[in-house]
Parts: C-alpha cells; sequence; structure tokens
C-alpha cells in the first residue's frame, strides 16, 4: 500500500483518487536555428517530416505525441521517431535547444527557455495534451489527516513555483 502517490496525469484506476496541485500541457517547440531550416510544419501529421527528439518511455519504439486543436474538438495523435532519443528529458531538453530537432515537453519543463526566445513553440493552432500534477490515493470513507495535510502542503508550495500556464 501507499499513502500518497504523485504522478503526471488522472490516474486510469478508479479505485485511486486524484487532486490536482499543478495545470500542466505538453508544449511542441524546437529552436529558432532548428526552424529556420525545418520544412514547414502546418498539422500535427507534419512531424513525420521532423527530426523528433523522443523521451523513451516504457520501452515504446515510436511514442505517441497527441493534440487538440485549440478552436475545434479535434484530436490528433501521431506516431513519431527521430534519430535522436534519451530517457532523461533534460537530454532532449538540451538537445533541443541545440537546433537537433522538435520535442513535446511539459509547460513547466520548458517555460522559461520559451520567454527568453530559446526556444519558440510550434503548431499555434494546435496544443499538447493537458499533463496535470495529480497527489493520488487510495479512495477511502475518510481521508486521513496526513494525507489531506500533505495534499494542502503540495498546492500551496507549487502554486507560484511555475508561471501560469497560458491558455488554460
Amino acid at each position: 500500500g501507499f499513502d500518497v502517490g504523485i504522478r503526471i496525469g488522472e490516474p486510469p484506476d478508479s479505485r485511486l483518487v486524484a487532486k490536482r496541485i499543478l495545470p500542466n500541457r505538453r508544449v511542441l517547440c524546437a529552436s529558432p536555428s532548428y526552424i529556420a531550416k525545418m520544412p514547414a510544419l502546418n498539422v500535427p501529421s507534419d512531424l513525420a517530416q521532423h527530426s523528433c527528439l523522443v523521451i523513451r518511455e516504457n520501452d515504446s519504439d515510436f511514442p505517441l505525441w497527441r493534440f487538440e486543436h485549440r478552436h475545434s474538438s479535434q484530436r490528433q495523435a501521431v506516431k513519431v521517431s527521430g534519430q535522436l532519443a534519451s530517457n532523461d528529458g533534460e537530454v532532449i531538453t538540451r538537445l533541443a535547444l541545440d537546433g537537433h530537432g522538435v520535442m513535446l515537453r511539459s509547460w513547466w519543463d520548458v517555460n522559461e527557455h520559451l520567454a527568453s526566445g530559446a526556444l519558440r513553440t510550434l503548431l499555434p493552432d494546435w496544443q499538447g495534451v493537458r499533463a496535470d500534477f495529480y497527489a493520488v490515493f487510495e479512495h477511502r470513507r475518510h481521508i486521513p489527516t496526513r494525507i489531506s495535510a500533505f495534499i494542502d502542503f503540495l498546492q500551496r508550495e507549487m502554486a507560484g513555483r511555475v508561471p501560469a500556464l497560458p491558455n488554460g
């Protein structure tokens, strides 16, 4: 058993209660130097023509990047691939900053690079899916005070540590 778990995204297990700690969204971005030399990117499926910087998770050879259209309910999932991959998100960010390709990372991982201009967002009509930061715990009739207090602490401490997510 466990008292509290931390995860990105709501849990698929309905036996768990999820409390959102921090809003987050995946952001498709690349460096200005990569953007200058890349083919046009108008819709998510255009990623097939690009060097995608892949974070290896769960032994997946072809990650699925998911997007939502900003002005409609349209969704798109794209299988991406690239020459460069890592199981370390910081390595992927460094590769993107150095102009090696396109990445899809959490807002809180890239917001400073976007603000400085070192990275630029791509596909303005599309956005990566939500990947909110949650505290999860097993469903109980009574939530122990230690769990409530810890979740309240996380919500207080995390607020303001990352700039607000633009456009929700």
